[in-house]
């Protein structure tokens, strides 16, 4: 089980999504923008210090101070060039992956190679290995490579290390001391670059894990706000929210010195026979044509809702019993000539209509002319339907 573990624990290092992978490029190429002008500046320092340098006429000295100053003038305009092609890239508003990664890989590359080179001129005078220590840890620092490429980019330079380092260190057990530290470098780079993709992709992958949480918190939390204040099926303000619009028209009123403002309730005819007939998919296309209607009519006059099944409530703020009523007949009228085709269906409906006047009587305000609404209503349905009835309130 442990060695499952582990094999998992590897492969969780190792992979990483696309997303993630384009980050890490991104990644990449601003700490090479911003690091590039520190580098510039340590190899100037460097190509100053050995022009400046006294060989005092030893030629292996001068070959070595020259070499250094070669491979320092080099690197900088290489940087140079470098920066000024980060910031190219960085203006672009679409980065390419593929070139993102090319151009990591071309710094990576560039700097173990120049490490190598560093280390085998090294050799003229000292069988040091420092200078390759610096650059592979700098690497591995610097820049988040994929663990498979990174111990790829490693393992290509050590093999032109081994062989480059023979070249000027003639002395076979300092040479087998440099071969070794050099192996010793590569480990520490290796193992650098592992830690540093595991420590980002993980940070990478919560971060965007949170970010799709708080993406869905969001669409959760504005379907609860919907359904706090809409009904789900017709689109229409439910009876909670109706309430608020009441309670804020009723102190209104409260405030004029002739209040006007009426409801209208709705109940369609016989639509149970609808649902028993046609079944309720069919009933529920109706119910939202019917919605659709209502709030068409009343849209910039008053407030519409879905009381509940197939009963909706209207409030008409500034409107008189009298033009509630022309409202409601309007409506009485379009549901009248209305045919709901759903399929090869075609269903024809009528609703009946309860009117009242909303009074500002205190706490009961609105119970007392919804009941009279309701009671009005009940005459409409009673006295044949498909009519409007008005309270006598």
């Amino acid at each position: 089980m442990k060695v499952f573990s582990f094999i998992q624990s590897t492969k969780r290092v190792l992979k990483v999504g696309n997303i993630i992978k384009e980050q890490f490029m991104v990644l990449n190429l601003t700490r090479i923008f911003y690091i590039s002008f520190l580098v510039v500046f340590i190899h100037l320092a460097h190509l100053l210090f050995f022009a400046f340098h006294d060989a005092f006429g030893d030629p292996i000295v001068e070959s070595w101070r020259i070499g250094n100053i070669v491979g320092h003038a080099f690197m900088m305009v290489f940087m140079i060039i470098i920066s000024f092609c980060a910031y190219m890239i960085k203006k672009r508003e679409k980065y390419n992956e593929k070139l993102l990664l090319y151009f990591t890989q071309l710094v990576a590359l560039s700097y173990l190679l120049f490490g190598v080179i560093m280390v085998t001129i090294d050799q003229l005078i000292k069988p040091s290995n420092t200078a390759f220590l610096l650059v592979v840890v700098f690497v591995g620092i610097i820049l988040i490579i994929p663990p498979i490429l990174a111990i790829s980019n490693y393992i290509i330079m050590y093999v032109i290390y081994y062989f480059s380092v023979g070249f000027t260190q003639m002395t076979p057990e300092l040479l087998l001391s440099v071969r070794v530290s050099g192996l010793t470098s590569i480990g520490i780079g290796i193992g650098v670059a592992i830690v540093l993709w595991h420590n980002h992709s993980l940070q990478l992958t919560q971060k965007h894990r949170i970010e799709i949480q708080n993406k869905r918190l969001e669409r959760t939390n504005k379907k609860l706000i919907y359904y706090a204040n809409y009904d789900p099926l017709t689109g229409l303000y439910n009876r909670m929210k109706f309430m608020t619009f009441v309670k804020i028209e009723l102190e209104r009123m409260k405030k004029k010195d002739r209040p006007l403002a009426c409801l209208l309730i709705i109940d369609i005819d016989q639509f149970k026979r609808i649902n028993d007939n046609y079944g309720h998919p069919v009933g529920d296309y109706v119910l939202k044509k019917i919605a659709a209607i209502i709030q068409d009519t009343v849209n910039d006059i008053g407030i519409s809702a879905r009381l509940g099944g197939e009963e909706f409530i209207i409030l008409l703020p500034d409107k008189t019993v009298d033009e509630g009523v022309s409202v409601a007949e309007s409506i009485r009228i379009k549901l009248q000539q209305a045919t709901f085709e759903v399929n090869s269906l075609k269903i024809n409906c009528t609703a009946s209509f309860g009117v009242a006047p909303l009074l500002s009587l205190g706490k009961d305000s609105f119970n007392i002319s919804y009941t009279a609404a309701d009671k009005a209503l009940y005459i409409a349905k009673n006295s044949g339907r498909n009519s409007v009835m008005v309270s006598t309130i």
